[in-house]
């Protein structure tokens, strides 16, 4: 239990510093998906996110896959 913790909390502190190279890179909001602007609300709700609601919808279904990078 504590190392899924553990490994979740990487996760975020992950796409967190991810999220700080996009505001420095000037490409914060951005879907990576798309390319379109990521909704005010979804950036509230999730500061690190860089995928719009529709996108991250479709990579939940498997109809789209997240690009590596």
């Amino acid at each position: 239990f504590a190392l899924g913790l553990m490994d979740s909390e990487r996760k975020l502190l992950r796409e967190i510093d991810e999220a700080l190279g996009r505001i420095e890179e000037k490409t914060y909001g951005i879907c990576e998906g798309t390319g379109k602007p990521i909704g005010k609300p979804r950036l509230k709700a999730m500061p690190w996110t860089k995928h719009c609601v529709e996108y991250a919808r479709m990579l939940e279904q498997g109809l789209v896959s997240e690009k590596e990078e």
